[in-house]
């Protein structure tokens, strides 16, 4: 009867979506931190990333290094947009890290949102 529980339970576990931590995503952006900052108005080499989730995308203020195609992009920072952007950045950008993992673009989105 224990064996039968406990298969039950790691059943259950099994099926359970992956939740994203914006601790891990705190983590991941670590590599991020030498381009981008998370402080508002303080751009680096790449913009500001501070609140970026739901404003467009390529019109952070006083950044001036968009690429042509980011300086075009007609979208705003969605969960969505976000997870396709750091599967490919360099469809629209000059940055070279991705996240190929679907966890680690989660974590990474969700740790922007606290930003």
């Amino acid at each position: 009867m224990k064996t039968l529980k406990i298969a039950a339970a790691m059943a259950c576990i099994a099926f359970l979506p992956n939740l994203a931590s914006a601790a891990d995503g705190a983590t991941l952006f670590k590599k991020c931190k030498f381009c981008h900052s998370l402080e508002a108005g303080k751009n680096k080499m790449g913009p500001s990333l501070h609140n970026i989730t739901g404003k467009p995308a390529g019109k952070v203020a006083g950044f001036k290094r968009y690429s042509d195609r980011f300086k075009a992009a007609d979208f705003i920072w969605t969960d969505k947009n976000l997870d396709e952007f750091f599967q490919n950045p360099k469809k629209i950008s000059k940055m070279t890290a991705r996240l190929s993992k679907a966890e680690d673009r989660a974590a990474m989105i969700e740790f922007l949102k606290t930003k």
